[in-house]
């Protein structure tokens, strides 16, 4: 399941850029410069990083090294 899940998500990173909405923040301790439900607008995925990427967000802040299991993409009725 998470390898069909894993290669779904990283042939989305390959259409680029795109806009993503944050919907999976894990519960901890970690402070995140984003929060649920922010829409940030992902830039690609780092080579070699395989399943983290690259983000941008309304300010302009360049935000790298997240985990794409994160975010979701959103659709063109979304966005």
């Amino acid at each position: 399941m998470k390898n069909r899940l894993y290669k779904k998500r990283l042939k989305q990173l390959r259409e680029k850029p795109f806009l993503v909405e944050v919907f999976d923040l894990p519960k901890g301790e970690y402070q995140f410069p984003f929060k649920q439900g922010d829409v940030l607008v992902c830039i690609g995925e780092i080579e070699q990083m395989p399943g983290h990427v690259v983000l941008a967000n309304k300010e302009g802040k360049i935000l790298w090294g997240w985990d794409q299991f994160y975010f979701r993409k959103l659709t063109k009725e979304e966005s």
